[in-house]
């Protein structure tokens, strides 16, 4: 075969790629079948280098993922590699749409006791946590009352 008649090593690794994926016509997505991590992507060896699979593919059709933005899986399954499924996303927005603790902290709109979470009734200590200022204010109440009754008391056993 002469070197004009060779396939490409992007046609190459292409073929690979697409040998491990199978598409699910019902929710759209093209389920990785091959490698994957201990979170479950898919992860494919690019030449000499490993790569994630849902990254080759969305570079390969959309093209490059712009600086500090990470892929977020539109579909929510971590071995899908459709790049209609993918979005470049902030780290912060990637995990706000995600499940975890952290999504869901950030979805809550009100304290456990009901009041609003409202840029005029919120402070944040050191840890980031979003305190509730009605309730800060009602708990401060509580303790200088319970203060003034222990001074109180102590006062009156002298």
């Amino acid at each position: 075969m002469r070197p004009a008649e060779r396939p490409s090593k992007v046609t190459v690794d292409v073929e690979r790629f697409m040998r491990h994926v199978v598409p699910v016509t019902e929710s759209g997505c093209w389920l990785w079948e091959g490698n994957c991590n201990p979170k479950g992507y898919g992860r494919f060896l690019d030449g000499r280098k490993t790569r994630m699979a849902h990254r080759f593919v969305y570079e390969l059709r959309k093209g490059p993922i712009p600086a500090g933005l990470q892929l977020d899986h539109l579909c929510r399954v971590r071995c899908c590699v459709n790049p209609d499924h993918l979005e470049p996303v902030t780290r912060r927005e990637n995990i706000i749409r995600g499940i975890s603790f952290s999504a869901a902290n950030a979805a809550k709109t009100s304290c456990p006791y009901g009041h609003p979470y409202t840029p005029d009734n919120i402070k944040k200590c050191r840890t980031q946590k979003r305190n509730c200022l009605i309730c800060r204010r009602e708990q401060h109440k509580q303790y200088m009352r319970q203060r003034k009754l222990d001074r109180l008391a102590r006062e009156g056993v002298k």
